[in-house]
């Protein structure tokens, strides 16, 4: 009988000893008969409309299998990436503004990084070459990065279905209640706060692999992510239009998540296509470059916080409004973390009897926010 473990006592670990000793099996790591390379080709601007784009000289170049640009993608029916916000409606009960998310650019640039073509090639180097010899021109646009110019009338628009930027707006809380409080209030206190971007920043960054079975029908999916059964279904049903059932995702050894590895990308419906297209296994990894473009944000936002209290420091009442900076897309559940998500932490372990949360959600140029 094994001795008994008791609360407090020094478990060993179990799980250390292969990734200690280099034997561990991420999306890198792994090796696939008559595998290629997938590279995708970024804009090095943050706003503008793309108006040359020619590949002819990059499709002829050496090692070079497929080329994919944006309005190629979109042509063959593929869905543009989803947004399952469970916020989704504005206060007045109208629906949000959900940007279309396309895996490549429509042709107008709304962040630096933004993918305007998907490259397949013997290998890696070789896909590099050719993104070299793509010709490509932009019309510059004016750009608008914090979510507080954003929602100035002279701020450039991102998108023509969210005057303002705005994406969506929220309230929770019993406001007649809280104006009460502040008005009978012996003290208000008020600060501004603005809470940073951040990024995941991962030891491992993103990465995919696809193999396609001509014979079922079927592909399978090596993803590096934290968030499988969902945006298999996404990926299926929304992107690729495929039953789910034919997309066996895969996560193996994964180097780090912290909430960026929780969304659906462009890259994995890309490598699936890709597999297809070319009938061999297609990998694509980022580099920490890329990671930092291209990686979903989290927090930015910026918040006035209130507190109503009595001489003798009792709380009385809490107010909150905070503006959320969502980037140029949605993301999986990006306008929820500003809206209702940060609405379920008002007011922390303390026992007010009003609270009243209010916050936007804003459209920029920038990389989506989510988890």
């Amino acid at each position: 009988m094994s001795e008994m473990v008791r609360i407090g006592d020094s478990l060993t670990r179990t799980e250390d000893t292969r990734f200690l000793t280099g034997h561990g099996a991420f999306i890198d790591d792994l090796r696939f008969d008559r595998q290629c390379a997938g590279f995708m080709v970024r804009s090095p601007i943050a706003h503008g409309r793309i108006t040359k784009l020619d590949v002819s000289a990059a499709r002829a170049a050496p090692g070079v299998l497929l080329i994919v640009t944006g309005d190629q993608w979109i042509a063959q029916g593929h869905g543009p990436i989803p947004t399952k916000s469970p916020v989704s409606t504005f206060k007045d009960g109208s629906p949000m503004k959900a940007a279309v998310h396309h895996c490549l650019s429509d042709g107008t640039i709304r962040h630096a990084g933004e993918g305007i073509a998907f490259i397949v090639a013997e290998r890696l180097g070789e896909a590099r070459d050719a993104a070299e010899l793509i010709d490509v021109a932009f019309e510059d646009f004016d750009t608008v990065v914090t979510q507080d110019v954003a929602g100035e009338t002279s701020a450039p628009q991102l998108w023509d279905i969210a005057p303002g930027n705005l994406c969506l707006d929220f309230e929770l809380g019993n406001r007649a209640d809280v104006e009460a409080a502040f008005d009978a209030a012996d003290h208000v206190v008020s600060l501004k706060i603005k809470n940073s971007r951040v990024t995941a920043a991962a030891m491992e960054p993103r990465g995919c692999a696809a193999s396609y079975d001509a014979a079922t029908d079927s592909y399978t999916l090596w993803n590096s992510s934290q968030n499988i059964h969902a945006n298999r279904t996404m990926i299926a049903e929304k992107v690729l239009n495929i039953a789910p059932e034919k997309i066996r995702h895969v996560a193996p050894d994964v180097g780090g998540g912290f909430g960026g590895k929780n969304s659906l990308y462009a890259e994995p419906p890309l490598v699936l296509w890709a597999a297809r297209e070319v009938g061999r296994p297609v990998k694509w990894v980022a580099d920490r470059s890329e990671a930092f473009l291209t990686d979903t944000h989290g927090r930015d936002q910026m918040s006035e916080v209130s507190l109503a209290l009595d001489k003798d420091g009792t709380f009385r009442a809490l107010k909150v409004h905070s503006v959320g900076n969502v980037g140029a897309w949605c993301g999986t559940i990006g306008p929820f973390t500003p809206t209702g998500g940060s609405a379920r932490t008002q007011g922390g372990p303390y026992a007010f009897k009003a609270m009243l949360y209010t916050a936007e959600a804003r459209f920029t140029n920038t990389a989506q926010t989510d988890p």
